[in-house]
């Protein structure tokens, strides 16, 4: 797959992804941290639900704000 003439490479997660955003490589990430991350989402679930939407704006809000910076602090 190509984005912005930066290759993405899904199948091999070995190597670094290039992110066509930043242009950095992003590490791979391994199963045992993608597993604990859902594991966190799935037992916040019912919290997120009950959240009024105002609420979920400003979450959503400080994400796009905070998300940047965690690629280049």
């Amino acid at each position: 797959m190509k984005t912005n003439g930066t290759a993405i490479e899904h199948s091999n997660r070995e190597k670094p992804v290039l992110d066509p955003g930043f242009g950095e490589p992003i590490p791979p990430t391994s199963k045992e941290e993608m597993d604990a991350a859902i594991s966190v989402l799935h037992s916040n679930k019912d919290k997120w639900i009950c959240l009024e939407i105002d609420h979920k704006i400003k979450i959503l809000d400080q994400i796009l704000i905070d998300l940047p910076g965690a690629f280049h602090p």
